[in-house]
Protein backbone atom coordinates (compact mmCIF):
# COMPACT_ATOMS: atom_id res chain seq x y z
CA UNK A 1 0.00 0.00 0.00
CA UNK A 2 1.18 3.57 -0.48
CA UNK A 3 0.83 6.17 1.78
CA UNK A 4 1.16 9.48 1.05
CA UNK A 5 0.86 12.27 3.42
CA UNK A 6 1.10 16.17 2.75
CA UNK A 7 0.64 18.87 4.84
CA UNK A 8 0.86 22.09 3.63
CA UNK A 9 3.35 24.61 5.55
CA UNK A 10 4.12 28.09 4.99
CA UNK A 11 7.84 29.56 5.49
CA UNK A 12 8.52 31.27 9.07
CA UNK A 13 10.63 34.12 8.14
CA UNK A 14 10.66 38.02 9.16
CA UNK A 15 10.99 38.81 5.23
CA UNK A 16 9.32 37.82 2.35
CA UNK A 17 12.17 35.28 1.07
CA UNK A 18 14.79 33.52 2.22
CA UNK A 19 17.49 31.78 0.65
CA UNK A 20 18.26 27.75 0.87
CA UNK A 21 20.82 26.43 -0.94
CA UNK A 22 21.37 29.87 -2.74
CA UNK A 23 18.37 30.12 -4.38
CA UNK A 24 15.44 32.40 -3.06
CA UNK A 25 12.14 30.20 -1.03
CA UNK A 26 9.17 32.81 -0.65
CA UNK A 27 7.08 32.76 1.68
CA UNK A 28 4.07 30.45 1.93
CA UNK A 29 5.33 28.05 -0.62
CA UNK A 30 7.03 25.09 1.36
CA UNK A 31 5.76 21.11 1.20
CA UNK A 32 6.51 18.50 3.24
CA UNK A 33 5.60 15.13 2.69
CA UNK A 34 6.14 11.41 3.48
CA UNK A 35 5.72 8.58 1.04
CA UNK A 36 6.41 5.27 0.93
CA UNK A 37 5.00 1.65 1.87
CA UNK A 38 2.95 0.56 4.02
CA UNK A 39 1.70 -2.26 6.55
CA UNK A 40 -1.31 -2.34 8.09
CA UNK A 41 -2.65 -4.63 10.83
CA UNK A 42 -6.82 -5.01 11.85
CA UNK A 43 -7.69 -5.99 15.19
CA UNK A 44 -10.24 -8.17 13.78
CA UNK A 45 -10.87 -10.08 10.38
CA UNK A 46 -14.21 -7.63 10.04
CA UNK A 47 -15.72 -4.67 10.13
CA UNK A 48 -15.92 -2.95 12.46
CA UNK A 49 -11.97 -2.75 13.68
CA UNK A 50 -9.68 -0.68 14.84
CA UNK A 51 -6.21 -0.69 12.97
CA UNK A 52 -2.70 0.33 13.28
CA UNK A 53 -0.50 0.69 10.38
CA UNK A 54 3.30 1.62 10.18
CA UNK A 55 5.00 3.54 7.08
CA UNK A 56 8.66 3.47 5.76
CA UNK A 57 9.85 5.56 3.22
CA UNK A 58 10.36 8.73 2.07
CA UNK A 59 10.38 12.68 3.47
CA UNK A 60 10.68 15.37 0.74
CA UNK A 61 10.35 19.11 1.74
CA UNK A 62 9.78 21.28 -1.21
CA UNK A 63 9.50 24.91 -1.86
CA UNK A 64 7.83 24.79 -5.11
CA UNK A 65 10.64 25.85 -7.22
CA UNK A 66 13.95 24.88 -7.34
CA UNK A 67 14.58 24.00 -4.11
CA UNK A 68 14.03 19.94 -3.63
CA UNK A 69 15.54 17.96 -0.40
CA UNK A 70 14.87 14.39 -0.14
CA UNK A 71 15.22 12.11 3.10
CA UNK A 72 13.87 9.23 5.38
CA UNK A 73 10.71 9.11 6.01
CA UNK A 74 8.26 6.89 8.45
CA UNK A 75 5.34 7.29 9.96
CA UNK A 76 2.45 5.87 12.14
CA UNK A 77 -1.22 5.59 12.47
CA UNK A 78 -3.90 4.07 14.70
CA UNK A 79 -7.73 4.30 13.10
CA UNK A 80 -10.82 2.41 12.81
CA UNK A 81 -12.75 0.80 10.47
CA UNK A 82 -16.49 2.61 10.78
CA UNK A 83 -18.00 -0.08 8.91
CA UNK A 84 -16.90 -1.81 5.83
CA UNK A 85 -15.21 -0.06 3.64
CA UNK A 86 -14.98 3.18 5.63
CA UNK A 87 -12.44 4.18 8.05
CA UNK A 88 -10.87 6.51 9.73
CA UNK A 89 -7.27 7.46 11.26
CA UNK A 90 -5.36 9.97 12.75
CA UNK A 91 -1.27 10.02 11.62
CA UNK A 92 1.96 11.27 12.84
CA UNK A 93 4.95 11.10 10.53
CA UNK A 94 8.93 12.60 10.89
CA UNK A 95 11.21 12.75 8.02
CA UNK A 96 14.60 14.11 7.29
CA UNK A 97 14.98 15.70 4.18
CA UNK A 98 18.33 17.12 2.82
CA UNK A 99 20.50 18.54 -0.25
CA UNK A 100 23.78 19.49 -0.85
CA UNK A 101 24.88 22.17 -3.27
CA UNK A 102 28.05 23.85 -4.25
CA UNK A 103 27.89 27.90 -4.62
CA UNK A 104 31.39 29.45 -5.56
CA UNK A 105 33.12 26.51 -4.64
CA UNK A 106 31.78 26.59 -1.40
CA UNK A 107 29.86 22.94 -0.19
CA UNK A 108 26.57 23.86 1.44
CA UNK A 109 24.11 21.47 2.93
CA UNK A 110 20.60 21.95 3.91
CA UNK A 111 19.07 19.45 6.66
CA UNK A 112 15.33 19.69 7.50
CA UNK A 113 14.01 17.78 9.92
CA UNK A 114 9.84 17.66 9.78
CA UNK A 115 6.86 16.76 11.58
CA UNK A 116 3.34 15.85 9.85
CA UNK A 117 0.08 15.21 11.72
CA UNK A 118 -3.02 14.35 9.64
CA UNK A 119 -6.34 12.80 10.42
CA UNK A 120 -8.36 11.49 7.20
CA UNK A 121 -11.41 10.02 6.25
CA UNK A 122 -11.28 7.19 3.11
CA UNK A 123 -12.91 4.26 1.17
CA UNK A 124 -11.47 1.11 1.12
CA UNK A 125 -11.66 -0.94 -2.17
CA UNK A 126 -12.01 -4.31 -1.24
Amino acid sequence: MWGPWTPIAGSDTDDDETKLLGTAVERGNTRFEINGFSATYFFKKRATAPFVEAVLGTARWDDGGDNLLDGLGLASSIGYEVRKHWMVKGTVGWGTPSAEATIDDQAIKADITGLAIAFNASYLWY
